[in-house]
Formats: C-alpha cells, sequence, structure tokens
C-alpha cells in the first residue's frame, strides 16, 4: 500500500513539473542559437517599446542593485530605478539634448551633458544614449563598433548578450553584460513591450 501512495505521489510532481515548464511564457535561448547582430536592423525603426527587468552595476568605488522600468519613446528614454542603494525610486529622462533627473522630493535637476551628469549623480558612468541601442541588442549607429561571437566593442565597452527571449515572434535579449575596465554593467530583463 505505501508503494502505491509514494509511486502517485511521486507521479503527481511529474505531472505538476511538467506543466509548470511547458505553460512556461517566454521561450529562452543561448546567445548562439538567437543572436546575430547582422539580423536586427529591424529594430532601428522601433519608435516604442518598454521592458521591465533587474540592474546590477560594479565598478571600482561603488556597486548597486536596482528594478528597471524602461520606456523608450521616439522623443525620449524615461528610467526608473527603484531600490537604488536601498532608497527609494529615481526617474531618468533623457532627450536628445538634455538629461532630467527626479529623485521623487518635488525637485528635478538637469543637465545638457548626459553622460558626465548621470556619473556624477549616480557614481557611476553609463553611457545612456548608446545603453539605448544595447538594450534591443544593436550597436550606436553613430560609432564605431567591432562585432565579437555574442555581442560587439563600442566605446570601449564589450558587450555580450548572455540570453535572448521571444518576444511577438521576436528574440530580444534578456540577459546582457557590458564591460568597460573595472565596470560592469548586467541587466536581466524580464518583460518586454515592443
Amino acid at each position: 500500500m505505501k508503494l502505491k501512495s509514494k509511486a502517485f505521489t511521486i507521479s503527481v510532481w511529474l505531472i505538476v513539473i511538467f506543466l509548470t515548464v511547458s505553460c512556461s511564457k517566454i521561450a529562452v535561448k543561448d546567445v548562439e542559437d538567437r543572436y546575430h547582430l547582422t539580423e536586427r536592423s529591424e529594430f532601428y525603426d522601433l519608435n516604442q517599446w518598454s521592458f521591465s527587468g533587474r540592474l546590477a552595476i560594479v565598478d571600482a568605488k561603488e556597486s548597486w542593485t536596482a528594478n528597471l522600468e524602461w520606456q523608450h519613446h521616439k522623443q525620449e528614454d524615461r528610467l526608473k530605478l527603484s531600490g537604488v542603494l536601498g532608497q527609494g525610486s529615481l526617474v531618468i529622462i533623457v532627450t536628445e539634448q538634455a538629461v532630467i533627473l527626479d529623485r521623487g522630493d518635488g525637485k528635478t535637476l538637469q543637465s545638457n551633458d548626459i553622460n558626465a551628469f548621470i556619473e556624477q549623480q549616480l557614481g557611476v558612468a553609463i553611457p545612456v544614449k548608446s545603453l539605448r541601442y544595447w538594450v534591443l541588442g544593436l550597436t550606436n549607429p553613430d560609432k564605431d563598433f567591432v562585432s565579437l561571437a555574442d555581442g560587439f566593442e563600442q566605446e570601449h565597452w564589450i558587450i555580450q548578450y548572455l540570453q535572448m527571449q521571444q518576444v511577438n515572434k521576436k528574440w530580444m535579449p534578456r540577459k546582457l553584460k557590458a564591460m568597460r575596465d573595472k565596470m560592469r554593467l548586467k541587466l536581466v530583463i524580464d518583460h518586454w513591450i515592443l
């Protein structure tokens, strides 16, 4: 009797595991199966997209993690970082000419020197205008680059795509890593909207 009960219990658990795995909404593949820079040019034409995920940044002086919600529209990028340095949220709005930072205290800061301002405010140097392309698996079309097997090198950064996920029959980055000197930026994208 106990043997039948154990066999039944094991069968139920195997069915639950099978259903959980087979009902997964996201198809995820290793990069060598789905990342090809030369096949991604259609994504330059995307005027609007968004994603939510998690960001980790480490360099010689700083390290922090945050949840990230990124909304891209033709005229601006809006990044909302929450849990930054154990604090609330921070909103960064990047346009062609300026960057605006809102810490949620009713005061906003603004600068025309986008990369220097972000480094001053966050303590880390992140090329946000290029990152806007990198998250899509693209190179910044205004900068030179060198292709690599799993990504590319641009602006002295090495960009590697570790996993891709299927979104509306298109393969989008799920995990990527950007490295420059002692700086490491890791991004895991949980949900894309195209």
